[in-house]
């Protein structure tokens, strides 16, 4: 279970409660969309990227006979589990790795959303800011160096960095006045 619970915040963004915390009737599998919800039970749905949603999959499939409406149900209290921590840090330390927080996981799916080319504002919606994508742009901005370099490629900048260095351009007219 520590792996799923792992792999489903790698893989959506989710903070460790809103994973823990989640249902299966909270996966549209239609819609291809993963609803969540923070502590203060605002909605975040998370569209399924393909690691997602082989995963869901995978851990549909994997489910006891007698299915629990949570997706990381506690074998003693019926509900969900409270925190997966003490395992984490157990197996961490025994695996002698370095500290390790689960919101790390969060951290890595932004960046990776912002290394593939999502904009921030669509990145912003999955992990629940209401800041139309602001943090994630002062946060994470220096990993998406593509898209300006794309953007600085387009046919519309190269003309008119053309016409600014022909001789007889308005640009060049300019340049002679000055």
């Amino acid at each position: 279970m520590l792996v799923d619970w792992i792999r489903l915040m790698q893989y959506s963004g989710a903070r460790r409660t809103a994973a823990l915390h989640a249902k299966w009737e909270q996966v549209d599998w239609q819609n291809r969309q993963l609803h969540l919800f923070t502590k203060r039970g605002k909605e975040v749905i998370v569209d399924f990227n393909s690691k997602l949603e082989a995963h869901l999959r995978d851990m549909q499939q994997r489910q006891q006979p007698a299915p629990s409406p949570f997706r990381f149900p506690s074998p003693r209290s019926g509900s969900y589990l409270i925190n997966f921590q003490k395992t984490l840090d157990a197996v961490r330390t025994r695996a002698g790795l370095p500290a390790f927080n689960p919101h790390d996981l969060r951290h890595y799916f932004i960046s990776m959303c912002v290394m593939e080319g999502f904009d921030f504002m669509t990145i912003a919606e999955w992990v629940g800011h209401s800041d139309g994508g602001v943090l994630i742009g002062k946060v994470y901005d220096h990993l998406s160096p593509g898209p300006k370099q794309t953007l600085a490629k387009a046919p519309h900048l190269r003309r008119e960095a053309a016409d600014a260095i022909r001789p007889g351009s308005q640009q060049d007219d300019r340049r002679r006045a000055s």
